[in-house]
């Protein structure tokens, strides 16, 4: 009797964006709180439905306009929230910029190894030997360190590791919704794709 009074509710003009939407922005905007593996959980989520070609979901996505809408929260509200968290954060740790910068070289060092190990381990062939390096290394094996040999995590405080990643990968997140925003905006719309 209960939920039939809710979905009438919501049936009459009260917008609802929907459990699982609502779900993902709400743990979006705790992006600051949770682990680096529900962050990356979440904006790998939230990429792949902003990236699907539908375009009604895209357009609620992408919006930055202002609904009209007290009870509906989009994508922009939430990373706007949490932008202004981040300013917070900024604000009360003076050395956020330096701990910031480390822990990003510490992860696209760590994302560059992962990304080597699997050219390595691939069977396609694909491996570039390069006779002028020594023993025939690949081209690209001096940027990296020696495989399986990552930085040690950066000092960051246990108390604002979280937080400090989680800078990181919102500013990687904010450009991975810009490219995919610019790739929507040249594409054509097709409404009979797969």
């Amino acid at each position: 009797m209960m939920s039939s009074c809710k979905e009438s509710s919501r049936g009459h003009g009260v917008p609802f964006t929907g459990p699982f939407i609502s779900v993902l922005l709400s743990r979006l905007e705790n992006l600051l709180e949770n682990s680096i593996a529900v962050n990356l959980l979440v904006t790998g989520i939230l990429a792949q439905l902003v990236s699907y070609p539908q375009p009604l979901l895209r357009s609620f996505l992408l919006s930055t306009d202002d609904h009209n809408q007290p009870n509906v929260r989009t994508l922009y509200q939430v990373l706007v929230s949490v932008r202004a968290q981040i300013e917070r954060f900024m604000a009360a740790r003076p050395d956020y910029s330096a701990l910031v910068t480390q822990a990003w070289r510490f992860l696209l060092v760590k994302d560059q190894d992962s990304k080597f190990r699997e050219c390595l381990q691939s069977q396609d062939g694909d491996l570039i030997l390069d006779p002028s390096l020594p023993n025939g290394s690949v081209k690209n094996a001096l940027a990296l360190p020696p495989l399986g040999v990552l930085p040690p995590c950066p000092p960051i405080p246990p108390q604002a590791k979280s937080r400090v990643f989680a800078i990181v990968l919102y500013a990687e997140f904010l450009k991975e919704l810009a490219a995919i925003a610019q790739e929507h905006s040249i594409a054509p719309d097709c409404p009979d794709e797969e």
